[in-house]
């Protein structure tokens, strides 16, 4: 294999994806959290045709890649109009990578049940500190401020309408709900406790990849 091969490309959704991956890969020693090597990688983003548009094209905005990089991985969230069930998503975008010069252990579609947001939400105080400190007196907490809005259970991990809880927390805090948000979320999580399925998914499939 050629030397001068990438080793991952990403082909992402829309721009709260791209800079929510960008927030977590741009760490400093990203690949310790994750558990694999240092790995060099691209992002390619679908600005124009959103998830519904990686869905679609996805294979054609990737097959030039495959010449130029040894693995791939597309993301989207399932959260749209019309859209099938996550393993019809995956199964469709996979064969069609297949058949665009891709071989298959080299490539992994993540789906993200309901969408992005799912993944940005930990019971964590920088949640809050993301937001221009959002105050959420008379509540202990973000959380139990969003509980009291009933748009989190307290007996779940994680807001049942992820996104619908982040609008709400922008509106209330006065900020637009803008990409840097997601990236400064983004650059704390913590990827060992995250248990949502799609992101152990993307964190399985790089550490078997790119093993320490």
């Amino acid at each position: 294999m050629e030397t001068d091969f990438v080793d991952c490309v990403f082909l992402l959704a829309d721009k709260q994806m791209e800079y929510t991956f960008k927030g977590f890969l741009d760490r400093d020693n990203f690949h310790q959290r994750l558990g694999t090597r240092p790995f060099t990688r691209d992002i390619k983003v679908d600005y124009a045709g959103n998830d519904p548009g990686v869905y679609t094209r996805g294979h054609e905005i990737l097959r030039s890649y495959s010449r130029t990089h040894q693995h791939a991985v597309v993301a989207l969230d399932r959260d749209w109009r019309g859209a099938p069930s996550a393993i019809d998503i995956q199964s469709w975008i996979k064969q069609n990578l297949v058949q665009h010069g891709w071989r298959a252990m080299d490539v992994e579609v993540v789906v993200i049940e309901p969408e992005l947001e799912i993944w940005l939400w930990q019971d964590a105080p920088y949640i809050a500190e993301a937001f221009n400190k959002f105050d959420h007196k008379p509540f202990a907490s973000l959380r139990q401020w969003l509980e009291a809005q009933k748009l989190w259970q307290s007996t779940e991990l994680k807001p049942a309408r992820p996104k619908e809880a982040f609008e709400l927390v922008a509106r209330r805090a006065k900020l637009p709900l803008s990409s840097a948000i997601y990236q400064k979320i983004a650059q704390q999580i913590s990827a060992r406790r995250c248990v949502d399925p799609a992101f152990c998914l993307l964190r399985e499939t790089l550490q078997r990849w790119f093993p320490l």
